[in-house]
C-alpha cells in the first residue's frame, strides 16, 4: 500500500510541475502564427508604440499598432497581441487582455 501511495504522489508532483511550467514555456508556440503572448512593459497610444516580456523567449518585443488597438492595454497586462511582420517592424493587430494590472489604489 505504501509503495502504490507514494507512486500516485510523485505522479501528482510531475503533473502539477508540467501545469505550472509548460504553460508559460510553450505559451506563444501553441498560440499559432503571428501571435505573441506576454507582459507589458511599455505602452504609449499617443505614438503608437507597445514592448512586452514575451512569455516563451523572456526577450523584449516592440509593436507599433494604431491606438484604438494599444488604449486597451496598460503596462503589467498579461496579453495575447496579433502582430503583422512588416518591413518596419512588427504591427500589433489585436491584443487580448487576459490578466489586467492590479490597480495602484
Amino acid at each position: 500500500m505504501k509503495k502504490w501511495t507514494k507512486m500516485v504522489w510523485m505522479a501528482m508532483a510531475v503533473i502539477s510541475g508540467l501545469t505550472l511550467l509548460g504553460g508559460p514555456l510553450f505559451a506563444c508556440s501553441s498560440l499559432g502564427p503571428e501571435k505573441h503572448m506576454g507582459i507589458v512593459t511599455f505602452v504609449n497610444p499617443e505614438k503608437g508604440t507597445m514592448s512586452l516580456i514575451d512569455a516563451e523567449s523572456q526577450k523584449a518585443m516592440a509593436f507599433v499598432g494604431e491606438s484604438d488597438v494599444l488604449n486597451k492595454i496598460n503596462v503589467n497586462d498579461t496579453i495575447v497581441v496579433t502582430f503583422e511582420e512588416q518591413k518596419t517592424g512588427l504591427v500589433a493587430k489585436a491584443v487580448v487582455v487576459h490578466r489586467a494590472a492590479k490597480s495602484a489604489l
